[in-house]
């Protein structure tokens, strides 16, 4: 629709652009205004944006200056290539970010918009400097795969991200709907979530509202008077699923009866899940005592659990697992003072995975 590279100040008003089809990956509107983050270059301003099917690269895409969409509408649209080029998605998330991707000091602001049936591979990307804010805003019956916010362990996945005084309802993707983290090794990226609705929001797998393998949530994440409300997952984290219970978000409450829902959720096992943190077996002993060659058990199933305590459930069905799904385990000997044993070997199967719930070791020996 719009490719913009001129010194200059552009604005779209009380217009209507539906029914768009295209065959290219492209971006719908492209700024590449070299300027500040806070200087909007582009303002969009009571626009409805409608019954988009096509391939497209970002709905947004600023390198420089700010986007401004401003009492407008983005209503069903369908980025068919995010479905079907999932390889290339994966490799450059930045470039399948259907509402917008930022890169360098740019920016994108959503005020008093409605952004609703919207189909794609992740919502928002931010590059290096890159500043999202969005205020007073709704996003609705959206189907993103890695959810709204994605960042990634890319070098390139950076950026502030501040959203206050919105709703998301009833949105679905695989994992972390509305914020996902994955494997970011690098803290360079904020996030600030202020007075924000969450409801009926659904994970495929983890993670109905977030999702983190990230150790910086605690320093990066800040969620601050946020409400939840039947939120869910299929596996688990109707809320939040994260590394381990020292890397969730900053929770804060000011409003005393805020915090009592929040610390309802957070002692309810369903809401609030960490990635595996110890398994225990059964017999449920700490030491077994046994004399060379003999068999101490006939088998022994172990459980999963992660940091609040709750079991980890597996799916039953082998066929449906990827290696990254694979819980490894190993079986070694270590003598009273916790030191492993040089002179002890293990004979039969000690090391296996997990899978329908359990972990199963099967007949094995000690020999000296």
């Amino acid at each position: 629709i719009l490719y913009h590279d001129s010194n200059s100040d552009t604005i779209i008003e009380n217009s209507t652009f539906e029914n768009v089809t295209s065959s290219t990956p492209s971006i719908f509107l492209n700024n590449n205004i070299i300027r500040e983050a806070t200087k909007p270059s582009l303002t969009i301003r009571n626009c409805k944006f409608k019954n988009f099917k096509t391939n497209i690269s970002n709905f947004i895409h600023t390198n420089g200056g700010a986007v401004s969409f401003i009492d407008s509408q983005l209503e069903n649209i369908e980025a068919i290539n995010h479905k079907t080029e999932l390889e290339f998605c994966d490799r450059f998330p930045y470039n399948c970010a259907i509402f917008g991707s930022l890169e360098n000091n740019s920016g994108i602001n959503f005020v008093n918009t409605v952004l609703k049936n919207i189909t794609g591979y992740v919502g928002f990307s931010s590059g290096f400097n890159g500043k999202l804010f969005v205020d007073n805003c709704f996003f609705q019956n959206n189907q993103l795969k890695y959810g709204h916010i994605y960042i990634s362990d890319n070098k390139r996945s950076y950026g502030v991200y501040n959203i206050t005084n919105s709703v998301f309802d009833n949105n679905i993707s695989d994992k972390g709907t509305i914020v996902h983290v994955y494997k970011n090794l690098y803290s360079t990226f904020s996030i600030d979530i202020d007075n924000t609705i969450f409801k009926n929001n659904h994970a495929n797998d983890h993670g109905g509202v977030m999702y983190s393998s990230s150790k910086f949530n605690n320093n990066m994440i800040k969620i601050n008077d946020c409400q939840f409300f039947n939120n869910s997952a299929g596996q688990s984290g109707y809320i939040l699923m994260s590394l381990n219970k020292n890397s969730i978000p900053l929770f804060i409450y000011k409003n005393e009866e805020l915090l009592n829902e929040f610390l309802f959720y957070l002692n309810d096992t369903k809401s609030f899940t960490s990635n595996p943190s110890y398994i225990a077996c059964d017999p449920r002993k700490k030491y077994f005592s046994i004399n060379s060659g003999i068999t101490p058990f006939e088998t022994i199933n172990c459980n999963i659990y992660d940091d609040y305590g709750n079991e980890i459930k597996l799916d039953s069905n082998i066929d449906d697992y990827s290696l990254n799904d694979l819980l490894y385990f190993s079986v070694n000997i270590y003598d009273e003072n916790g030191i492993q044993s040089k002179t002890a070997k293990i004979y039969g199967s000690h090391n296996g995975y997990c899978w329908s719930n359990t972990c199963y070791i099967g007949n094995m020996k000690g020999k000296i």
